[in-house]
């Protein structure tokens, strides 16, 4: 009878002995402490349950763990990515073999915390797969017999080099298995069992998997919308690039791509801050807004002032209209009666069209300051300093908010609540930002409007 557990930190196949690890002790703030709870998932159960049923659970609901580590791993080709996460599973995690008795599946930051004790292979391969769903490579575990067929030994992560690639032929797949002593090496099996994790076309946003070649990761848009975001489960902000992607900390080189199926946790969401980028210079969006209201609004006001006298003086005269058939028809008894029905099309239109100038100047307006993007490049290291230090003053309630909620939406609300201290901590950056940049801003948007409803 096997028993497994999972530590919050067998399919045990030996490497060849102990090897010297790195202290990785720089990485530590990318993974969060351990609980250290071992819980006993099931008695009794065999390798099927184990790569069928609680790997994959496990690995979804902890995907969120590597996160942040996801981000620096990945590098400008498939090939060179699924490199660099075999090298730092290497060089930071050591390996030891499980008790041929109790299956221990390790979340990842339980096996970060872990590293230098050793996990067995199979919390090598929770560790791997949440790294690769992070980025959406798809993947699969892959369970080996060696000796007789049947009594599988060893499990490690294979991940397609093409879309629709076939897993029996060695040439279409890359291996990555960290007990082996090197990159791509499979030792060859009597028998194997493979259970997709993440299937179909790469979805990471990363020029997806090609037909007959490997995706360039590298062709990435330097473009991102202004606003800044703060995610609790990756513990810092980013800028929203048009491909989809997220810059973190506005830095190009530094994409997270959100998992393919949503968020992984409750508490894996981007909220919108007050702050936003633009040409390289830091502002607040309330700011520019309302820069862009008191400029722009006076002209909008100036406008509707127009049509709605345009409005009143066709009013005017359909009153007039009305007053001489009223006259008329006190003069002349005989005279058709007035009814709603011949004051009511005229009435209509003039509704009509104070109401589609007002629905086109609101919509003007909205779409202007959707529309602000810029340029990646233009974000240097004291803007990224300005923003970490106006986000850190708040971060701490930022995750407890993030923590203490049940739900995705409760998340959102609760983390937009704690932003609003943010928004009252404006003096410093207002004063480090650029005046200019706002008021051509708001000059520009309030000008637009004035175009499109001067054209009216």
């Amino acid at each position: 009878m096997l028993l497994t557990q999972e530590l919050n930190g067998a399919l045990g196949y030996a490497s060849n002995g102990s090897r010297k690890i790195k202290s990785g002790a720089e990485y530590n703030r990318y993974f969060g402490q351990p609980i250290r709870t071992n819980p006993v998932l099931r008695m009794g159960v065999d390798q099927f349950d184990t790569i069928n049923r609680l790997m994959p659970d496990i690995i979804s609901r902890t995907k969120h763990q590597t996160a942040q580590i996801a981000v620096l791993l990945k590098r400008a080709t498939l090939d060179a990515t699924c490199k660099a996460i075999w090298q730092f599973v290497f060089d930071h995690i050591q390996y030891h073999k499980d008790n041929p008795m109790i299956e221990e599946l390790r979340q990842p930051v339980r096996t970060w915390a872990d590293r230098k004790s050793g996990v067995d292979c199979d919390c090598y391969s929770i560790f791997i797969s949440t790294i690769l769903c992070n980025l959406n490579i798809p993947h699969s575990l892959r369970m080996c017999s060696y000796k007789q067929r049947g009594a599988y030994q060893h499990i490690y992560v294979i991940v397609p080099k093409i879309n629709n690639a076939n897993l029996n032929v060695r040439s279409e797949y890359i291996v990555i298995d960290d007990v082996m002593d090197n990159y791509n090496e499979e030792k060859k099996y009597l028998q194997a069992y493979d259970k997709t994790i993440l299937g179909g076309a790469n979805n990471s946003g990363l020029n997806g998997l090609g037909e007959t070649d490997e995706p360039v990761f590298s062709r990435r848009s330097d473009r991102a919308f202004s606003p800044v975001f703060y995610n609790h489960a990756l513990g810092t902000w980013a800028m929203r690039c048009t491909d989809g992607s997220w810059a973190i900390r506005g830095d190009k080189n530094k994409r997270y791509v959100d998992s393919l199926n949503g968020a992984s946790a409750t508490n894996d969401v981007w909220v919108a801050t007050p702050l936003q980028i633009v040409n390289g210079e830091l502002g607040w969006i309330t700011e520019a807004v309302s820069l862009a209201k008191n400029v722009g609004g006076k002209l909008i006001s100036a406008v509707k002032n127009r049509k709605a006298n345009k409005a009143a003086k066709k009013a005017a005269k359909v009153g007039k209209d009305i007053d001489k058939k009223v006259d008329a028809e006190m003069e002349n008894v005989g005279q058709e009666p007035l009814t709603i029905q011949d004051i009511a099309p005229t009435l209509k239109t003039v509704t009509n069209a104070t109401a589609a100038a007002n629905a086109e100047t609101v919509a003007t307006v909205k779409s202007s300051n959707r529309a602000i993007v810029t340029s990646l490049s233009n974000v240097n290291q004291s803007i990224q300093n300005k923003v970490d230090t106006a986000i850190n003053s708040v971060k701490d309630q930022l995750d407890k908010a993030a923590t203490e909620s049940d739900s995705a939406a409760q998340t959102q609300a609760r983390m937009e609540s704690a932003l609003q201290n943010l928004q009252l901590q404006t003096t410093e950056i207002k004063q480090q930002a650029s005046i200019s940049t706002w008021l051509l801003g708001g000059l520009g948007i309030a000008g637009l409007v004035y175009i499109i409803t001067k054209r009216r």
